[in-house]
This record gives C-alpha cells, sequence and structure tokens, in this order.
C-alpha cells in the first residue's frame, strides 16, 4: 500500500515537471518572449570580453617578440631567451584568461582554484618529464652547452651541432642535417665535449710510421704539410709529437688549430696533406703484422 502510494506521488511529480516545461518551451515560442530580453545587457558583456581577448592575444605576441629581439641584441644565450619568453606568455596568457573571465561575470577565484587543480594533476601525471624540464633550466643556468656549439654527447656518435635548448628536450643536428632530440635530463647526465668553449680547436691526424724512417724528418715533413692546409691558423703554433712505439711501427700525432665550425673539414685536409707529403718524400707507413705459427712444427 505504502509504494503505490509513493508511485502515484513519483509520476504526479513527473507529470508537472513535464507540464511546466511545456509551458516553458510553448511561451519560448511566443515573440513576446524575445522582445522582452535586453539583449544589450546580455551580449555587452560578451562584446567586452571579445574584444579585450584579441586586443591582448595581439598585445602579447607583440611584447613578446619585442622582448626577444631585444634580448637577442643583447647576446642573451638563446636558450635562456627561449627559457624567458615561454614562462612570461604563459603568465601574460592567464592574466588575459582572467581579466576576461571577469568580465564575462564568472568568479576569478574559483577560475585559479581550476587551473591549480589542473595544474596539480598535470605535474602528478609529467613526473618523469619535470626532471627534464630542471634538467633544462639547468642546462641554461651553467650554459655546459650553447645555440651553435659543436658538440660530443657520450651516448650519440659523430659531432653534432647545437640547434636549440628547449623546454623539456635539447636539439642536436649531426653532420647529415638530421635533427636529433634527447631529453634535457640525458644530455645533463652525458659527458660533454664542447669545442666551442674557445677560440680555436685542434684538428689531428694519428699516423703510424714505419719505425726505420728518421723521426726528425717525419716530423720535419708533416709541419710542412700543415703549412700547406689553408683552413688552419697558421698563427698558433703546430703540436707534432711521437704518441706511442709499437712493434711495428711509430705513432705520431699531427695537430692544427682551426675554427670550431671548421673542425670536421681540417680533420680531412690535414689526413689528405699528410698522406700526400709521405708519399711524395717516400716515407712508409706501417701496419699490423702477424706471424702465423704451426704448432706442428
Amino acid at each position: 500500500m505504502k509504494r503505490d502510494f509513493l508511485a502515484v506521488i513519483g509520476q504526479a511529480l513527473n507529470q508537472k515537471e513535464v507540464e511546466e516545461s511545456a509551458e516553458k518551451i510553448q511561451e519560448m515560442t511566443k515573440a513576446s518572449f524575445w522582445t522582452s530580453i535586453d539583449w544589450s545587457k546580455l551580449l555587452r558583456p560578451l562584446a567586452t570580453a571579445l574584444i579585450i581577448f584579441v586586443i591582448g592575444y595581439y598585445l602579447i605576441k607583440v611584447l613578446i617578440k619585442f622582448l626577444g629581439k631585444l634580448l637577442r641584441m643583447q647576446k642573451v644565450n638563446e636558450g635562456l631567451v627561449h627559457f624567458l619568453l615561454v614562462a612570461l606568455q604563459g603568465i601574460l596568457y592567464f592574466i588575459l584568461a582572467t581579466v576576461v573571465a571577469g568580465n564575462l561575470g564568472l568568479k576569478t577565484t574559483s577560475l585559479v582554484a581550476l587551473i591549480g587543480t589542473f595544474g596539480i594533476a598535470i605535474g602528478l601525471a609529467l613526473q618523469g618529464s619535470l626532471s627534464d624540464l630542471a634538467s633544462g633550466v639547468l642546462l641554461v643556468i651553467l650554459q655546459p652547452i650553447r645555440v651553435k656549439d659543436f658538440v660530443y654527447i657520450e651516448s650519440v656518435d659523430g659531432l653534432l651541432q647545437v640547434h636549440a635548448i628547449r623546454l623539456f628536450q635539447t636539439v642536436f643536428t649531426n653532420y647529415r642535417g638530421f635533427h636529433i632530440y634527447l631529453p634535457n635530463k640525458q644530455v645533463l647526465s652525458s659527458a660533454i665535449q664542447n669545442l666551442s668553449q674557445e677560440g680555436l680547436v685542434g684538428a689531428q691526424v694519428r699516423v703510424v710510421v714505419d719505425g726505420e724512417e728518421d723521426m726528425d724528418r717525419v716530423l720535419g715533413v708533416a709541419r710542412e704539410a700543415l703549412k700547406g692546409v689553408d683552413i688552419l691558423n697558421h698563427q698558433r703554433p703546430y703540436s707534432i709529437f711521437v704518441d706511442e712505439i709499437l712493434d711495428y711501427g711509430i705513432a705520431y700525432i699531427i695537430r692544427g688549430y682551426t675554427r670550431d665550425v671548421d673542425y670536421g673539414t681540417a680533420s680531412s685536409e690535414i689526413a689528405m696533406a699528410v698522406k700526400k707529403a709521405f708519399q711524395r718524400e717516400n716515407i712508409r707507413l706501417a701496419h699490423p703484422t702477424f706471424r702465423l705459427e704451426n704448432p706442428s712444427v
């Protein structure tokens, strides 16, 4: 009996809601309903918010572009410029969103709380990336590498040039023009050989000459060969010395100095010049020898 009574009450309430909804829909179909709305009061905040957003958006773009040019004119580190502009752009967009929301009548305190909640959630979801972000900040502050530097990275083969230092990753360009993306944490924890910290870097070859050749003659021919390599800086003395005495010959290091950007080309030209000079002067190169023994003999 009690259940039947509750069912009847529920049906009555549902029917009443349906009737009220039907009345509202019917009222909305009348012209008087739409003419009674104060459209100016309704659309004015929306139009104002749209104007503020458009003007603010373009002002932020102009400001970021101007600051970027100004910092680059002052020769500020490119990685630091990127970090500063990204951070400033995010702050300005947040302020713009808050102003637009306030103009629409939304409670900005609730918006700030909502954004804060989303920030915490995103931070928890991207814990691994936060270490890359922190490493990126350290790369910019400590500057073990800078944009356009030529470097060797422990985990990557070949000479690389730093293309960009971003929030979570560093972009390198190899000798084939390919872009290599490495997480900032990996870059910071790897052993780095930076060729661009000094004005000149040593480009060299290692050759093994027959042990019967006169050492002074070998050093003299190698020095003359370096004089013919135009890409080298001839104001800085060459480094030519015995590196190792082997059982089949003597190893020499033949080194000249050049700009970091010419390092690869200089190494190749040194090798070619030394090879041609040794051939011209009949200086024999040595090669490892192997002796086969017959244990039955």
